[in-house]
């Protein structure tokens, strides 16, 4: 999934529009914009639609949920629901250890 800001950034190449007139429509600081560019900050809800409505996006499109990754998650919890509680352990197990591997690897 990407970020907001690159998601963001992307519309605004799309557009050919800077990060100043965009800021200007929003009625915002540039710094603030660039805030959220950076993943530094995140929009009010009300910022947010105004930037949805200006790329004519959806909300879930700005911030890189898709019907499909939903999809996905739903049938995955769908699966997992329909295993015996023994299959859910043992896959929970499987995670935990997946999850501590990472960590050893991270450090």
């Amino acid at each position: 999934m990407n970020s907001f800001g690159s998601i963001l950034l992307n519309l605004l190449d799309k557009r050919n529009m800077s990060q100043r007139e965009l800021a200007s429509l929003l009625q915002i600081a540039p710094t603030t914009l660039n805030g959220y560019i950076r993943n530094k900050h995140e929009p009010d809800y009300k910022t947010l639609i105004c930037i949805a409505d200006i790329f004519q996006v959806s909300v879930d499109e700005l911030l890189g949920h898709t019907a499909k990754e939903s999809q996905q998650k739903s049938a995955l919890h769908a699966s997992y629901a329909s295993l015996t509680n023994d299959q859910q352990e043992l896959i929970a197990e499987m995670i935990r250890i997946m999850l501590e591997q990472n960590k050893k690897h991270k450090s």
